[in-house]
Parts: structure tokens; C-alpha cells; sequence
């Protein structure tokens, strides 16, 4: 049956969100609803909509959707990358989701996303979302071909100066792999991103 496929209305969702939701549940359930009444092009555009705003769940839908060409031909670079967005917003069905795209994605397609995602990542950064500058480490540690360690350090001190959930656990897991030389200077990175990142905007860092 349709109304197996995606997500419902009433799914549980987990805290976090790579971007703000700004559309309401009566949003997601109206594209729901175009979907079960058997136009999935229709629904495809409105999901994708709701994706774009930051709805995880609309995100994690277009995703399965695009997996299944389902009211899109299939693409499986284009499901991941939602996939992905879902993930980091929080939803708990996306990991999942995530690892079964990835393993039938070429490693450059994975690649591609994974500079997709650091673009949006940094442009969020840039606007004063502290959280992903945490995001970017997790990225880089799981879709990078060769990931810079350091790199990924200094975004998860900046994001556990800023009191992100999740970024002190990540931060020290990383100082303890790296050691030494390359921790301290993964910190100096950190108090160079630390210091732009509060210079960008007044209100930032009190």
C-alpha cells in the first residue's frame, strides 16, 4: 500500500535539526495526503518544498521517493543527499537509510554529496548555527575519502565552546586518536574558527 512507503504525520522525530523547520504539520500532512491520493509527480514537488524549508520528515519522504522512482526517475545521488539532510536534522530512520543508498553509490557520487552537504554546512556556519560546524566534522569523518582530522577537531571544539550537544564527546574522541603535535594543532585551528566566527556578528560571543 502507498501510505507504507513514507513517513506519517505522526512519526517520532529525535531532537536536532540541520535547518529550521518553517512549515506546520498541516504542510507535511497535505503533501501526505497528494501522495496517497495517487499523484506522486504532485507529491514529489511538494515534499521537496517542505525539504528545502528544513522539514526533516519531508526530507527523509523525497528520499525514498527519489530511492524509488516515485513520481521522479530514480536517483540515487539525489535520495542520498536528502537522506543525509534528514540525518543531521535528527530523524531516526534516516541513518539507516543513509548506509543502504551509500552502498550502491559510487565513490564519486558519494563525494559529491559529501561537498554538497559541507556547502550548506558552512553557509549555515557562516549565518551563526553553531551546531553545524559539529555537522561538518560528522560529515567529513564518515563521507570524506581521506578526512582531515585536525580540520574535523577544531569544528568540534568551536561547536563544544558554543555548548552544541554531542561536540565535547566528538572533540575528545578526535584529541585522543590524534595526540600530541596534531591535537594542539587542531586547537590553534579551532581558536582561529572560534575568534572569525565570533568577529562575524556582535551578538555572538557576549
Amino acid at each position: 500500500m502507498r501510505r507504507t512507503l513514507l513517513v506519517s504525520a505522526a512519526a517520532g522525530l529525535v531532537g536536532g535539526a540541520m535547518l529550521p523547520a518553517r512549515a506546520g504539520p498541516e504542510d507535511f500532512a497535505a503533501a501526505l495526503t497528494v501522495y496517497q491520493a495517487g499523484d506522486p509527480v504532485a507529491a514529489v514537488t511538494r515534499f521537496r518544498e517542505l525539504a528545502e524549508g528544513g522539514d526533516v520528515r519531508a526530507q527523509l519522504n523525497l528520499a525514498l521517493m527519489l530511492r524509488r522512482g516515485h513520481g521522479r526517475p530514480r536517483n540515487d545521488e539525489a535520495a542520498f543527499y536528502w537522506a543525509w539532510r534528514a540525518r543531521l536534522g535528527g530523524h531516526q530512520d534516516a541513518p539507516r537509510l543513509t548506509e543502504v543508498i551509500a552502498a550502491d553509490l559510487p565513490a564519486v557520487s558519494v563525494q559529491q554529496v559529501a561537498r554538497r552537504l559541507d556547502e550548506d554546512l558552512a553557509a549555515l556556519a557562516d549565518a551563526g548555527r553553531a551546531s553545524a560546524m559539529l555537522d561538518r566534522a560528522r560529515v567529513a569523518l564518515r563521507l570524506a575519502a581521506d578526512p582531515d582530522l585536525e580540520q574535523a577537531l577544531a569544528w568540534a571544539s568551536v561547536a563544544a565552546a558554543l555548548g552544541v550537544p554531542g561536540a565535547a564527546e566528538l572533540r575528545d574522541a578526535l584529541g585522543r586518536e590524534l595526540g600530541g603535535a596534531r591535537r594542539v594543532a587542531a586547537q590553534k585551528r579551532a581558536e582561529r574558527l572560534f575568534e572569525d566566527w565570533c568577529a562575524a556578528a556582535s551578538d555572538r560571543c557576549g
